[in-house]
């Protein structure tokens, strides 16, 4: 899982908010800025811990987590505080369901169509055995 410190993901989470605020994709002169990391590790608990800091912090938004984990551990503290999480490496199931989760979105697929994917790749070939 990708952490927001790695320079590859945190240039593409800077690239995106400056073309946001550049666009005015806001609107009324709000723009976006990045305060600093979800999770320090991939635990529900750090989730929930990073997520009481962003709401003292008065956020609007969160990105992340950066794993299933993490995200499932904030998002209870989020949501109650109104605040939206967008999660690019969130592929747990069980955040699927939008009307259980309304304020979480992820720019990354389940898990759930990944392996449902593999397993008609693996029919398609007629593997029978992988390594």
């Amino acid at each position: 899982t990708p952490s927001v410190d790695e320079p590859s993901v945190r240039t593409s989470i800077q690239l995106a908010v400056d073309q946001a605020n550049r666009n005015n994709m806001l609107g009324g002169g709000d723009t976006l800025s990045i305060s600093r990391q979800l999770e320090i590790s991939c635990t529900p608990s750090d989730g929930t811990q990073a997520a009481g800091e962003f709401i003292s912090a008065n956020v609007v938004g969160v990105i992340g987590g950066g794993c299933s984990a993490s995200s499932l551990g904030a998002y209870a503290p989020l949501a109650a505080a109104g605040i939206p999480m967008i999660a690019y490496s969130t592929t747990t199931p069980a955040m699927a369901d939008s009307s259980k989760y309304p304020f979480f979105m992820r720019t990354c697929p389940s898990s759930a169509l990944e392996i449902s994917v593999l397993i008609a790749v693996i029919a398609n070939y007629g593997w029978q055995r992988i390594g």
